[in-house]
């Protein structure tokens, strides 16, 4: 019972982690917005909405496996309480172990995508691609 316990402050904890992520970014794109401010609180504030944007993915996926661990082991005990079961708090903490691994796998993959699409843009808007070249040929040529 008390391990029950235990996981349900820390579901509480992820939470609240994520929502006060989600707020801090909402607030302070919403400063950055605003005029009045000095120069050093632009750039304070900018660097909070950039940190908070490479962070609050990170916090999401922390929070929802810690969710996820702790739900499941909440449903197993529920399930086996009365009835001879596995080391399930140890099958629990496995699945954290296996965020370890799969987080920096799947950021890699988000990040990679987004300097696609980065690269992609720095193309089309590079004047030494040949779209560019054919366009200021037929320019010249014409007139």
């Amino acid at each position: 019972m008390f391990y029950q316990i235990v996981v349900m402050a820390l579901i509480c904890m992820e939470i609240l982690t994520i929502v006060f992520f989600e707020y801090l970014f909402r607030v302070n794109d919403a400063k950055l917005n605003q005029t009045g401010f000095s120069l050093t609180e632009r750039y304070q504030i900018s660097d909070n909405v950039r940190m908070l944007e490479l962070l609050r993915p990170l916090a999401r996926f922390h929070g929802g496996t810690t969710c996820l661990a702790t739900f499941l082991y909440i449903l197993f005990c529920r399930m086996t309480q009365y009835q001879p079961s596995y080391p399930i708090f140890e099958e629990a903490i496995n699945i954290l172990q296996l965020r370890g691994i799969l987080m920096p796998v799947i950021f890699m993959r988000y990040e990679r995508k987004e300097r696609a699409k980065k690269e992609t843009v720095m193309k089309k808007n590079s004047c030494s691609n040949d779209d560019y070249v054919q366009r200021h040929d037929a320019e010249i040529t014409r007139g």
